[in-house]
């Protein structure tokens, strides 16, 4: 998982070659944050897989926010203070709670057209 982290910061420091720097926000902080504590319940492998979608989630958020530009500093911050096991479960529970919340939106809109899905026609004797 660590290789993974690495990688993706390699990587958005390349993307952002040509990418001005802005200010870090707050958004910016707290999905970094979710990115650093998903990495750390990635080490398990039973929880891996999931830990990798979380990751993916939050960092396509900062990416649409332009913050990639910013991810190696975010990181590098952030993980200064998120250095305790009672910190790491906090923001785990905070994020893996958007992560559920975003699960549950996405089902419930995949569920409305079916319900708003006229009747088939009835079907010849």
């Amino acid at each position: 998982m660590r290789e993974l982290l690495m990688t993706l910061i390699g990587a958005a420091g390349l993307m952002s070659a040509t990418s001005p720097a802005y200010a870090q926000t707050v958004a910016d902080k707290a999905d970094a944050r979710c990115v650093i504590a998903l990495t750390f319940a990635g080490r398990d492998p039973k929880d891996a897989p999931k830990a990798q979608q979380g990751i993916f989630y939050f960092l396509g958020k900062m990416e649409g926010r332009g913050a990639t530009s910013r991810l190696e500093g975010l990181m590098l911050s952030e993980s200064k203070t998120l250095n305790t096991g009672p910190l790491v479960q906090a923001e785990l529970t905070r994020c893996g709670g958007e992560l559920t919340r975003r699960a549950t939106a996405l089902g419930a809109m995949f569920k409305r057209p079916q319900a708003t899905r006229p009747a088939p026609p009835p079907q010849p004797k």
